[in-house]
C-alpha cells in the first residue's frame, strides 16, 4: 500500500496541507513532468479523502537563483492543476508560498536557514499563509 493511502486511511484528515516538489526541482529530476506527477498525487489525495480540503502550496524559493527559475516554472503550473480539479468539484485551493518570501529583498539570509529550509522567521511566514487558507474551515 503506498504511503499516501495508509496515511490518509489512518488519519482520516479534514485538511491536507501539501507543499511538494522542492527536492525534484532542486536536483533537476524530470522537471518537465513534475506538474504531471503533482496532478496524479492531487488526484490520489482527493480520491482518498474526497471531503477533505486540500491546500496546495507553491514552493518557496531557494538560495540558488538558477534553481529558482525552475521553482517559478513549477509554481506557475499549479494554478491550472488546482483550477481544473476545483471546477470538477474537488475541495482544493492554492496558496502562494513563494511571493511572501521574495517580498523580502534579503530573503536568502533573512528567511532561509540553508539552501532549502526556512529559518524560524520563514516558517512563521509559512504558518501565516497556511492559517489564512484554512481559518474559514476550522471549527
Amino acid at each position: 500500500m503506498p504511503l499516501d493511502d495508509g496515511a490518509i486511511a489512518n488519519a482520516k484528515p479534514h485538511i491536507n496541507l501539501l507543499m511538494i516538489g522542492t527536492n525534484d526541482i532542486d536536483l533537476d529530476v524530470d522537471v518537465a513532468n513534475a506538474p504531471k506527477r503533482l496532478g496524479a498525487l492531487l488526484d490520489k489525495v482527493t480520491a482518498d479523502a474526497p471531503s477533505a480540503l486540500v491546500v496546495l502550496a507553491q514552493i518557496t524559493p531557494l538560495q540558488d537563483d538558477t534553481v529558482n527559475a525552475r521553482v517559478q516554472a513549477y509554481d506557475q503550473a499549479m494554478p491550472a492543476l488546482v483550477q481544473s480539479r476545483a471546477a470538477a468539484g474537488k475541495h482544493i485551493v492554492l496558496v502562494n508560498m513563494y511571493a511572501p518570501f521574495v517580498a523580502n529583498a534579503n530573503y536568502k539570509t533573512a528567511l532561509l536557514a540553508d539552501k532549502w529550509h526556512p529559518n524560524p522567521a520563514g516558517y512563521q511566514i509559512m504558518a501565516t499563509v497556511w492559517y489564512d487558507a484554512i481559518k474559514a474551515v476550522l471549527h
